[in-house]
């Protein structure tokens, strides 16, 4: 039998924790650690969490809220079992979930699986899967012939509830980026895709997603998330990984361009601008202006003019 670390977010879930504890002693009887990390609720879940104090599991409870990657850190910080799954407590883990997805992990020789989350409501009713499309796009195999290129140009499809994988992973892809408050799972996925981890999303499921209005993703502040779709694209020209990667794939598409002469800005400039997201596009444009500046040919290897960079800045406007 395997062990499995368990980490378990919460913040203002009683509701869903109340539901949830029973199938977590029943987890840490069977040997899993649990690890459930509050994020200095108010809503009674700390009470909660004290009245069901269980040897067999373990509560890092904070005075101070601190956000969603902090939580994770700290539980990250505990893990000691050789696999790590992690779960937000509004959600939840199908029956023999565990054994579902280190089957995947073992069949695929992936580093990081994930799956498409069957959706529930607050009973726990099954919910169509077009009400939360991102989860459920039918794209899954580009996703997995490519992780990085489709996390970078598609955006972030993967539902963090669903993880599992090796401790290894997270030990060496470092711990969750506590200066991002949305989109910090996005960052991570990237981060851990150009650390060389390879990533896939199972068409096998063993996790619920829980749809209320309480959703992160739901209540997300757009500006926000603006903000942080930039910081995370910026970084990315910083990144020399993931500029090594970008460059080979761009080789393949160029292959009479040697890219690496090419400015590492105008590399991600040129993947942005054919973005899917009008934000990052933007982002790309503002990336191009820049390089343009410094050198009003850098875009001819790729057949595009500052003419063709201004439409699409137009287009998006």
């Amino acid at each position: 039998m395997i062990n499995v670390s368990l980490v378990i977010t919460s913040f203002n879930h009683r509701p869903y924790l109340e539901r949830l504890l029973p199938k977590l002693g029943e987890l840490a009887r069977a040997g899993h650690q649990i690890i459930v990390t509050d994020d200095a609720s108010t809503d009674g879940s700390v009470e909660l969490l004290r009245a069901n104090a269980d040897a067999d599991m373990t509560f890092r409870l904070s005075t101070v809220r601190e956000g969603v990657s902090a939580a994770t850190n700290a539980g990250l910080a505990l893990a000691t079992n050789d696999y790590v799954a992690l779960l937000a407590s509004d959600d939840d883990l199908l029956p023999g979930g565990f054994d579902i997805a280190l089957a995947e992990l073992k069949r695929t020789n992936a580093d990081l699986v994930f799956c498409r989350p069957e959706l529930i409501n607050d009973d726990g009713v099954s919910l169509r899967s077009d009400i939360f499309p991102a989860f459920n796009r039918t794209d899954s195999d580009a996703f997995n012939e490519d992780p990085l290129s489709y996390l970078i140009s598609r955006g972030n499809v993967i539902c963090a509830s669903t993880t599992f994988g090796y401790r290894d992973v997270f030990k060496q892809t470092g711990m969750f980026n506590e200066s991002l408050l949305q989109l910090q799972d996005y960052e991570y996925w990237i981060r851990a895709a150009v650390t060389g981890f390879n990533l896939l999303i199972s068409s096998s499921c063993w996790a619920q997603y829980r749809v209320h209005e309480n959703n992160l993703s739901r209540s997300s502040n757009n500006k926000r998330m603006q903000l942080e779709r930039r910081s995370i694209a910026r970084s990315l020209y910083r990144n020399k990984g993931a500029i090594n990667i970008i460059r080979k794939k761009l080789a393949s598409y160029f292959p009479i361009v040697n890219t690496q002469d090419i400015d590492s800005r105008v590399l991600l400039a040129w993947l942005l601008l054919q973005h899917v997201d009008p934000i990052l596009r933007s982002e790309g444009v503002m990336l191009a202006y820049e390089c343009l500046a410094d050198n009003s040919h850098c875009f001819e290897l790729f057949g595009l003019s500052k003419l063709q960079i201004w439409e699409i800045a137009n287009a998006d406007a």
